[in-house]
């Protein structure tokens, strides 16, 4: 009777052990899953943005090389809210654009205009420049 017993609480703990590694791996492999999970909608929305703020850089550096700042560098970084709306800052770099004389301010105001005129990315998008 006593070995019965032994052996029941035994079957027990290993039924209650399997149990919870089952769960344990399930609850992992979910959470792995859903982190590598890609929605389609996500990759055909990159993919317009992409294209739209290659677009728009492309603009940009027609404006730079029209004004003389040929070879300039030129970054693009985004920041998408919560909500989806996306925020960008264009950040250009170039050594003339280091001059910090009356007459560098005045081109760099007058470029930052031109820049200014290009229209955004995509509706509802803010871009702030910064030289």
């Amino acid at each position: 009777m006593k070995k019965d017993l032994l052996n029941r609480s035994k079957m027990l703990y290993i039924i209650a052990t399997a149990f919870l590694i089952l769960m344990i791996s399930l609850m992992v492999g979910r959470t792995v899953y859903s982190m590598e999970k890609n929605d389609s909608r996500g990759r055909i929305l990159d993919g317009y943005y992409k294209e739209a703020e290659d677009a728009y850089k492309e603009q940009v550096r027609n404006v730079l090389n029209e004004m003389g700042y040929r070879n300039a560098g030129i970054m693009l970084s985004v920041v998408v809210e919560g909500d989806g709306i996306r925020n960008y800052t264009l950040r250009i770099n170039h050594r003339k654009l280091n001059d910090e004389s009356s007459a560098g301010i005045e081109k760099k105001n007058e470029l930052i205009k031109k820049l200014g005129e290009i229209p955004a990315i995509t509706e509802g998008t803010s871009v702030i420049i910064e030289i």
